[in-house]
């Protein structure tokens, strides 16, 4: 356990944390961006009174609202999912280098 502790193994190397960080905004951009259309049908269809089918649901949506209604309510998960995918990459690679 002492290696834990010890001078050597706590470095702090600023410029690999923000990249870490960097890669995880980037990360969790891109899984808003991909994500977001599929959970958007999802919850269409989950609240859609009669038994619909995956298909259907797009073909409404892309009739009614055009390609920006898979989009829609996107604006906070993508303020908040980068900033959160930052700090658990950067804490994770961080914690991984303390490690070992």
């Amino acid at each position: 356990l002492h290696k834990f502790f010890q001078e050597d193994t706590m470095t702090w190397d600023a410029e690999r944390i923000m990249k870490d960080m960097i890669t995880g905004s980037i990360v969790g951009a891109t899984l808003t961006i991909t994500g977001h259309p599929l959970d958007t049908i999802k919850v269409r269809m989950q609240n859609s009174t009669e038994m619909t089918s995956l298909g259907r649901i797009m073909i409404q949506t892309m009739s009614k609202e055009g390609f920006r209604g898979f989009f829609k309510g996107m604006g906070s998960p993508l303020c908040t999912v980068p900033l959160i995918n930052s700090v658990v990459f950067g804490a994770y690679e961080f914690g991984k280098r303390c490690l070992g």
